[in-house]
């Protein structure tokens, strides 16, 4: 079974999951869940492909093993940026954006309220645009929280998954080094 050219991560970000046989795509797969499934799904292919004793024909021990080493750095490293920096600011960026829509509705609702005393008396229509504008806004942005708020939540559901990931792309570097590590000192 192979895999479409296009990067794991970028199937991931584009949220489409694709399977091709001969050339030819055999599965295709866009929904809300794809970059799940394609975590798992590539993350199990990934490290069950390749054999941690492999080496290239024109490759030494050294040159793999200081590969692997490499490899199992970048690993290590992209754990600890996703679990110290990226996730603690997307989960303030979050934070922000809930607290400022809530605001911006609590502001919109008093305008509001205060619109419509004027609306009431017949000799103020020139207000009903305003009124409107109000309302679509208050609609907007009651919209824009309930999104922040789902996108919070999957980001809190599903980090759990994402630190599994990373977790599993740590061991697979690090068993390739020790494999590798064996082989070189015929242990």
């Amino acid at each position: 079974m192979a895999f479409s050219s296009t990067s794991i991560y970028q199937q991931a970000l584009e949220v489409q999951i694709s399977f091709v046989v001969g050339g030819r795509p055999v599965f295709s797969m866009a929904s809300r869940f794809a970059p799940l499934l394609s975590i798992l799904i590539f993350g199990a292919v990934g490290l069950s492909s390749a054999p941690a004793t492999e080496i290239d024909t024109g490759q030494s021990v050294e040159t793999a093993l200081a590969d692997a080493r490499r490899a199992l750095e970048i690993a290590q490293i992209e754990q600890r940026l996703y679990l110290e920096v990226e996730y603690p600011k997307k989960q303030r960026c979050l934070d922000a954006q809930i607290e400022l829509l809530s605001a911006e509705i609590d502001a919109l609702k008093e305008q509001i309220r205060e619109y419509e005393k004027f609306h009431r008396s017949r000799y103020s229509r020139p207000f009903l645009t305003s009124l409107q504008e109000c309302k679509l806004a208050l609609l907007d942005a009651e919209l824009g929280l309930k999104d922040a708020r789902a996108d919070r939540s999957s980001l809190r559901r599903f980090h759990s998954d994402r630190m599994r990931l990373y977790e599993l792309k740590v061991g697979s570097a690090r068993a390739r080094v020790v494999a590798l590590d064996q082989i070189q000192y015929g242990l």
